[in-house]
Protein backbone atom coordinates (compact mmCIF):
# COMPACT_ATOMS: atom_id res chain seq x y z
CA UNK A 1 0.00 0.00 0.00
CA UNK A 2 3.20 2.45 0.72
CA UNK A 3 4.37 1.86 -2.47
CA UNK A 4 0.74 2.07 -4.36
CA UNK A 5 0.03 5.54 -3.23
CA UNK A 6 3.59 6.45 -3.96
CA UNK A 7 3.24 5.63 -7.12
CA UNK A 8 -0.08 7.24 -7.22
CA UNK A 9 0.81 10.45 -6.07
CA UNK A 10 4.14 10.42 -8.41
CA UNK A 11 2.45 10.10 -11.30
CA UNK A 12 -0.65 12.32 -10.03
CA UNK A 13 2.20 14.90 -9.32
CA UNK A 14 3.77 14.27 -12.59
CA UNK A 15 7.32 13.80 -10.29
CA UNK A 16 9.26 11.19 -12.77
CA UNK A 17 9.04 10.60 -15.92
CA UNK A 18 8.55 6.92 -15.51
CA UNK A 19 7.68 4.65 -12.68
CA UNK A 20 8.49 1.11 -12.87
CA UNK A 21 7.66 -1.18 -10.29
CA UNK A 22 10.33 -3.83 -9.16
CA UNK A 23 9.00 -7.06 -7.58
CA UNK A 24 8.93 -10.75 -7.30
CA UNK A 25 5.11 -11.32 -8.23
CA UNK A 26 4.85 -10.34 -11.80
CA UNK A 27 0.68 -10.28 -10.98
CA UNK A 28 0.73 -8.09 -8.31
CA UNK A 29 2.72 -5.26 -10.37
CA UNK A 30 0.45 -6.02 -13.20
CA UNK A 31 -2.25 -5.59 -10.32
CA UNK A 32 -0.48 -2.20 -9.74
CA UNK A 33 0.17 -1.12 -12.92
CA UNK A 34 -3.52 -1.66 -13.92
CA UNK A 35 -4.97 0.64 -11.04
CA UNK A 36 -2.40 3.81 -11.96
CA UNK A 37 0.42 2.89 -9.55
CA UNK A 38 2.93 2.24 -12.07
CA UNK A 39 3.80 3.34 -15.74
CA UNK A 40 5.64 -0.09 -15.95
CA UNK A 41 6.83 -3.60 -14.09
CA UNK A 42 9.46 -5.86 -14.27
CA UNK A 43 10.92 -8.79 -12.40
CA UNK A 44 14.85 -8.17 -13.03
CA UNK A 45 16.97 -5.63 -10.63
CA UNK A 46 19.20 -4.67 -13.80
CA UNK A 47 15.90 -3.93 -16.02
CA UNK A 48 14.10 -2.22 -13.63
CA UNK A 49 17.32 0.53 -12.60
CA UNK A 50 18.75 0.97 -15.76
CA UNK A 51 18.47 4.42 -15.94
CA UNK A 52 16.51 5.26 -12.61
CA UNK A 53 17.19 8.70 -11.05
CA UNK A 54 15.50 7.87 -7.82
CA UNK A 55 14.55 4.37 -5.89
CA UNK A 56 12.46 3.73 -3.18
CA UNK A 57 12.18 0.85 -1.23
CA UNK A 58 8.27 0.10 -0.08
CA UNK A 59 9.01 -3.51 1.84
CA UNK A 60 9.22 -4.73 5.02
CA UNK A 61 12.34 -3.76 7.07
CA UNK A 62 14.33 -7.40 6.98
CA UNK A 63 13.82 -7.08 2.82
CA UNK A 64 14.98 -3.42 2.37
CA UNK A 65 18.03 -4.63 4.43
CA UNK A 66 18.82 -7.32 2.29
CA UNK A 67 18.10 -5.41 -0.76
CA UNK A 68 20.80 -2.82 -0.82
CA UNK A 69 23.08 -5.65 -1.70
CA UNK A 70 20.97 -6.66 -4.32
CA UNK A 71 20.60 -3.37 -6.45
CA UNK A 72 24.23 -1.74 -5.51
CA UNK A 73 25.55 -3.25 -8.57
CA UNK A 74 22.91 -1.54 -10.77
CA UNK A 75 22.51 1.71 -9.66
CA UNK A 76 24.23 4.50 -11.56
CA UNK A 77 25.95 7.62 -10.23
CA UNK A 78 24.06 9.87 -8.57
CA UNK A 79 20.80 7.94 -8.06
CA UNK A 80 18.93 8.42 -5.10
CA UNK A 81 17.65 5.79 -2.69
CA UNK A 82 15.30 5.97 -0.12
CA UNK A 83 12.86 3.31 2.01
CA UNK A 84 9.97 3.71 3.88
CA UNK A 85 11.08 1.15 6.66
CA UNK A 86 9.44 1.74 10.50
CA UNK A 87 12.99 1.08 11.85
CA UNK A 88 15.62 2.95 10.78
CA UNK A 89 19.28 2.33 12.82
CA UNK A 90 19.40 -0.99 11.24
CA UNK A 91 18.14 -0.52 7.71
CA UNK A 92 20.58 2.65 7.84
CA UNK A 93 23.96 1.04 9.08
CA UNK A 94 23.00 -1.82 6.00
CA UNK A 95 22.25 0.87 3.36
CA UNK A 96 25.85 2.74 4.23
CA UNK A 97 27.64 -0.33 4.42
CA UNK A 98 25.92 -1.94 1.20
CA UNK A 99 25.23 0.93 -1.29
CA UNK A 100 28.22 2.24 -3.70
CA UNK A 101 29.50 5.71 -2.82
CA UNK A 102 28.22 7.41 -5.62
CA UNK A 103 24.86 6.55 -4.72
CA UNK A 104 22.84 9.09 -2.81
CA UNK A 105 20.85 7.45 0.39
CA UNK A 106 19.03 8.99 3.26
CA UNK A 107 16.60 7.04 5.12
CA UNK A 108 12.82 7.82 5.10
CA UNK A 109 9.74 6.95 7.00
CA UNK A 110 6.22 8.43 6.04
CA UNK A 111 4.31 7.95 9.35
CA UNK A 112 0.70 7.89 7.11
CA UNK A 113 -0.05 3.97 7.91
CA UNK A 114 -3.04 1.87 7.27
CA UNK A 115 -3.44 -1.98 9.04
CA UNK A 116 -4.40 -2.79 5.32
CA UNK A 117 -2.19 -3.91 2.65
CA UNK A 118 -2.06 -4.20 -1.23
CA UNK A 119 -1.77 -1.62 -3.98
CA UNK A 120 -5.78 -1.89 -4.40
CA UNK A 121 -6.08 -0.21 -1.17
CA UNK A 122 -3.49 2.48 -1.98
CA UNK A 123 -4.79 6.34 -2.84
CA UNK A 124 -2.91 9.11 -4.36
CA UNK A 125 -3.84 11.31 -1.46
CA UNK A 126 -2.64 8.61 1.20
CA UNK A 127 0.57 10.81 2.63
CA UNK A 128 -1.05 14.67 2.62
CA UNK A 129 -0.99 16.02 5.86
CA UNK A 130 1.24 13.13 7.69
CA UNK A 131 4.86 13.94 8.81
CA UNK A 132 7.48 12.16 7.13
CA UNK A 133 10.65 11.50 9.20
CA UNK A 134 14.06 11.81 7.29
CA UNK A 135 17.19 10.14 9.33
CA UNK A 136 20.22 11.36 8.06
CA UNK A 137 23.60 10.74 9.10
CA UNK A 138 27.53 12.60 9.17
CA UNK A 139 27.93 10.72 5.82
CA UNK A 140 24.28 11.59 4.34
CA UNK A 141 24.86 13.85 0.78
CA UNK A 142 23.21 17.04 1.31
CA UNK A 143 21.48 17.18 -2.21
CA UNK A 144 20.17 13.34 -0.68
CA UNK A 145 18.29 15.01 2.05
CA UNK A 146 17.48 17.91 -0.37
CA UNK A 147 15.75 15.29 -2.64
CA UNK A 148 14.13 13.15 0.28
CA UNK A 149 12.48 16.53 1.85
CA UNK A 150 11.07 17.85 -1.90
CA UNK A 151 9.63 13.85 -2.85
CA UNK A 152 7.80 14.07 0.22
CA UNK A 153 7.02 17.55 0.78
CA UNK A 154 5.81 16.77 -2.80
CA UNK A 155 3.12 14.45 -1.95
CA UNK A 156 1.53 16.19 0.97
CA UNK A 157 4.25 15.01 3.79
CA UNK A 158 5.64 17.45 6.53
CA UNK A 159 9.06 16.62 7.01
CA UNK A 160 10.75 16.06 10.57
CA UNK A 161 14.65 15.00 10.41
CA UNK A 162 15.84 12.73 13.31
CA UNK A 163 18.79 10.53 14.13
CA UNK A 164 18.01 6.94 13.29
CA UNK A 165 18.50 5.59 16.42
CA UNK A 166 16.38 8.46 18.30
CA UNK A 167 13.59 7.68 15.80
CA UNK A 168 13.58 3.70 16.98
CA UNK A 169 13.67 5.02 20.48
CA UNK A 170 10.55 7.36 19.42
CA UNK A 171 8.84 5.02 17.40
CA UNK A 172 8.92 2.19 19.69
CA UNK A 173 6.38 4.55 21.62
CA UNK A 174 4.51 5.96 19.00
CA UNK A 175 3.71 3.24 16.99
CA UNK A 176 5.29 -0.02 17.83
CA UNK A 177 4.11 -0.36 21.63
CA UNK A 178 0.20 0.42 20.32
CA UNK A 179 0.56 -2.02 18.21
CA UNK A 180 1.52 -4.26 21.05
CA UNK A 181 -1.55 -2.92 23.79
CA UNK A 182 -3.97 -3.36 20.69
CA UNK A 183 -2.64 -6.96 19.96
CA UNK A 184 -2.85 -7.79 23.87
CA UNK A 185 -5.98 -5.73 24.52
CA UNK A 186 -7.94 -7.89 21.97
CA UNK A 187 -6.39 -11.31 23.33
CA UNK A 188 -7.42 -10.53 26.63
CA UNK A 189 -10.77 -10.19 25.80
CA UNK A 190 -11.03 -13.10 23.38
CA UNK A 191 -9.33 -15.39 25.96
CA UNK A 192 -11.17 -14.23 28.95
CA UNK A 193 -14.23 -12.77 28.13
CA UNK A 194 -16.37 -13.54 25.45
CA UNK A 195 -15.86 -14.80 21.34
CA UNK A 196 -15.27 -12.16 19.09
CA UNK A 197 -18.04 -12.57 17.45
CA UNK A 198 -19.87 -11.83 20.67
CA UNK A 199 -17.69 -9.01 21.67
CA UNK A 200 -18.56 -7.00 18.15
CA UNK A 201 -21.85 -7.62 18.49
CA UNK A 202 -21.79 -5.75 22.10
CA UNK A 203 -19.10 -3.02 21.80
CA UNK A 204 -19.13 0.15 20.70
CA UNK A 205 -16.76 2.29 18.32
CA UNK A 206 -14.49 2.49 21.45
CA UNK A 207 -12.95 -1.10 21.35
CA UNK A 208 -13.18 -0.82 17.47
CA UNK A 209 -10.62 2.12 17.45
CA UNK A 210 -8.30 0.92 20.29
CA UNK A 211 -7.96 -2.53 18.90
CA UNK A 212 -7.48 -1.72 15.01
CA UNK A 213 -4.29 -1.62 14.35
CA UNK A 214 -3.84 -5.53 15.55
CA UNK A 215 -5.64 -6.19 12.34
CA UNK A 216 -1.68 -5.54 10.48
CA UNK A 217 0.43 -7.60 8.76
CA UNK A 218 1.28 -10.68 10.76
CA UNK A 219 4.53 -10.97 8.97
CA UNK A 220 5.68 -6.97 8.34
CA UNK A 221 4.41 -6.47 12.11
CA UNK A 222 6.71 -9.59 13.30
CA UNK A 223 9.84 -7.89 11.59
CA UNK A 224 8.99 -4.51 13.06
CA UNK A 225 8.73 -5.40 16.50
CA UNK A 226 11.61 -8.06 16.32
CA UNK A 227 13.98 -5.50 14.33
CA UNK A 228 13.25 -3.50 17.15
CA UNK A 229 12.46 -5.61 20.08
CA UNK A 230 15.17 -3.41 22.65
CA UNK A 231 13.54 -0.47 22.52
CA UNK A 232 10.04 -1.73 22.51
CA UNK A 233 10.50 -4.23 25.52
CA UNK A 234 11.60 -0.56 27.33
CA UNK A 235 8.75 0.61 26.65
CA UNK A 236 6.86 -2.08 27.95
CA UNK A 237 8.72 -2.00 31.20
CA UNK A 238 7.79 1.06 31.48
CA UNK A 239 3.92 0.56 31.03
CA UNK A 240 4.08 -2.24 33.41
CA UNK A 241 4.93 0.43 36.22
CA UNK A 242 1.95 2.96 34.39
CA UNK A 243 -0.47 -0.11 35.21
CA UNK A 244 0.99 -0.99 38.69
CA UNK A 245 0.25 2.44 39.73
CA UNK A 246 -3.69 1.87 37.98
CA UNK A 247 -3.73 -1.22 39.92
CA UNK A 248 -3.00 0.31 43.38
CA UNK A 249 -5.63 3.04 42.68
CA UNK A 250 -8.28 0.26 41.80
CA UNK A 251 -7.67 -1.69 44.79
CA UNK A 252 -7.83 1.25 46.87
CA UNK A 253 -10.48 2.82 45.54
CA UNK A 254 -12.91 2.87 47.74
CA UNK A 255 -10.95 4.50 50.54
CA UNK A 256 -9.04 7.09 48.10
CA UNK A 257 -11.48 7.52 45.07
CA UNK A 258 -9.13 10.78 44.12
CA UNK A 259 -6.38 8.49 42.82
CA UNK A 260 -8.47 7.06 39.94
CA UNK A 261 -9.61 10.44 38.97
CA UNK A 262 -5.80 11.85 39.29
CA UNK A 263 -4.65 9.37 37.61
CA UNK A 264 -7.37 9.40 34.59
CA UNK A 265 -6.89 13.45 34.63
CA UNK A 266 -3.14 13.02 33.79
CA UNK A 267 -4.17 10.62 31.00
CA UNK A 268 -7.24 12.89 29.74
CA UNK A 269 -4.54 16.13 30.08
CA UNK A 270 -1.78 13.94 27.78
CA UNK A 271 -4.41 13.20 25.49
CA UNK A 272 -5.80 17.11 24.65
CA UNK A 273 -1.78 17.60 24.15
CA UNK A 274 -1.58 15.34 21.29
CA UNK A 275 -5.32 16.87 20.01
CA UNK A 276 -4.02 20.46 19.98
CA UNK A 277 -1.03 19.13 17.92
CA UNK A 278 -3.64 17.98 15.37
CA UNK A 279 -5.14 21.54 15.18
CA UNK A 280 -2.03 23.35 15.27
Amino acid sequence: MLGGSLGLAVRRQRLAHRVVGLGRSAEKLARARDLGALDEFQTDPAAALAGADAVVLAIPPVQIRESFAQIAPYLERGTFVTDVGSVKARIVEAAEANLPSHARFVGSHPMAGSEKTGAHHARADFYVGYPCLLTPTGRTAPEALALARALWEAVGSRVVELDPARHDRLLAGISHLPHVVAAALIQTLTRHLAPAAELGGLCGQGLRDTTRVAGGDTEIWRQILTENAEEVLACLDQMEDVLHEWRAALREAAGHPRRVATLWDEARRARQGLEATDEA
